[in-house]
């Protein structure tokens, strides 16, 4: 293989390394945001936090297959892999209904799952 080659292949492969890094930062954040700290914030902490950016992100993440980039570079495991995607099970039926209301993300029995998962999977990151 050539010089140049070469070059161009390790540069393919940093590219690679930082999206999927990328990628998985903001799911740590997914995770945080989704998880029992959420008890602890005010109303629009809540509504601003949590409700702007987890269906992107777990879109993204999870469904888009940026996750699964994660996995390939070893960011992270399988099985934080498959809790990612039971988390996205989830939460994505409780997207435009009347789950999707910060009254719900204190009181529903179905955020309580999903932070129960969140929590799980940020001791396994």
């Amino acid at each position: 293989m050539n010089k140049h080659r070469r070059m161009l292949l390790d540069e393919e492969m940093k590219k690679e390394l930082e999206e999927a890094t990328e990628t998985f930062e903001r799911f740590i954040d997914l995770i945080d945001g989704c998880s029992s700290k959420i008890m602890e914030m005010s109303y629009m902490e809540i509504a601003d936090g949590l409700f702007d950016g987890p269906i992107y992100d777990v879109h993204h993440c999870i469904y888009g297959g940026g996750l699964n980039d994660a996995k390939d570079k070893l960011l992270i495991t399988e099985y934080v892999y498959q809790k990612a995607n039971e988390l996205a099970e989830l939460v994505m039926p409780m997207w435009n209904t009347d789950k999707w209301t910060v009254e719900s993300v204190r009181q529903d029995k179905e955020w309580l799952e999903v932070m129960k998962l969140a929590d799980h999977i940020k001791t396994l990151l």
